[in-house]
């Protein structure tokens, strides 16, 4: 089983002069800054750690040793880091039932079982696949296996979602949500920004000019930051926000007052459409259908 990085992974919060809170990480081992995201540091705790370990292939060949052998790759650390964290996230989900058992006896009919067990979470499923397919086919060139057995096993098919909410399913998700569910819905709703935008968006892109708020956003094709005005629904929910010292610079910081991680936000979100009845809708409300009955009781509660 891999090692917790919390014993390696040093943490110096320095209260500034605004009276938010700033941490600075390091590697306790190696005294090495790692900078000011906490989701990178991981990362980077993760590589060194993983850097320690040599290789397994020959004697262990257990999917732990495997798995160890592919995040030392170049493939691996190559990927974007959101991708790594996404990797990594059902990486440790196999090694935690799976650690000790030999890469040999992975068979499509062993994968077939697996995915019987998580068909009930489709999503989860398929990525699971995904990087069970991607790690075994390193198993093979690396000697673990003979063949890749995920490749003979399909993924399981999911219905399209919805791309458009109605101004009912809107009204009814924000009676659901909690706070940093309901501002995130609404500035996804008003600003048309992606999801993994909206939570790296700071207080500092907020500012005000002649008694109206401006949103800094960035534009598509110039990567240029331009000054938004915001739409007259959201301006009261960004101004309760920005009244609230707590949270740090995060418009959208977790219960925790750190940046989410987006499965834990997906979680959260998904609690909210189950509250509210909803199912087969994408996790960012369409701006198509911002006008007519569209209610404001909803964003000014």
């Amino acid at each position: 089983m891999p090692r917790p990085i919390g014993t390696f992974l040093h943490v110096k919060r320095v209260k500034r002069a605004d009276g938010t809170i700033r941490e600075y990480y390091s590697n306790r081992k190696t005294g090495q800054s790692l900078g000011t995201d906490r989701a990178s540091a991981e990362a980077r705790i993760h590589e060194w750690l993983n850097a320690q370990v040599p290789s397994q292939a020959f004697g262990k060949a257990t999917l732990d040793a495997l798995i160890a052998d592919y995040l030392r790759t170049t493939d691996f650390r190559q990927l974007a880091p959101r991708t790594q964290q996404l990797y990594r996230t059902y990486l440790e989900q196999l090694r935690a039932r799976f650690a000790a058992m030999p890469v040999e006896l992975i068979t499509p009919p062993w994968i077939e079982r697996l995915k019987l067990n998580l068909q009930d979470q489709p999503g989860r499923c398929n990525h699971t696949l995904q990087v069970l397919k991607i790690i075994l086919q390193w198993g093979v060139r690396l000697g673990y296996c003979k063949s890749n057995a995920a490749r003979e096993v399909s993924r399981i098919s999911q219905p399209p979602r919805a791309t458009l909410w109605t101004a009912q399913e809107c009204d009814a998700f924000l009676a659901a949500a909690s706070g940093a569910q309901r501002l995130a819905f609404a500035l996804m709703l008003y600003t048309a920004q992606r999801l993994s935008d909206v939570l790296a968006m700071t207080r500092g892109q907020v500012s005000e000019h002649g008694g109206r708020l401006f949103i800094a956003l960035r534009q598509g094709k110039t990567g240029e930051l331009l000054d938004v005005p915001v739409h007259a629904k959201l301006e009261p929910m960004l101004r309760e926000r920005l009244a609230d010292a707590s949270g740090g610079l995060l418009l959208i910081p977790s219960p925790r007052g750190r940046p989410w991680m987006k499965r834990n936000f997906s979680r959260d979100w998904d609690k909210a459409t189950r509250l509210a009845g909803l199912s087969g809708l994408q996790r960012r409300p369409s701006a198509g259908r911002l006008d007519g009955d569209y209610g404001d009781r909803a964003l000014s509660d």
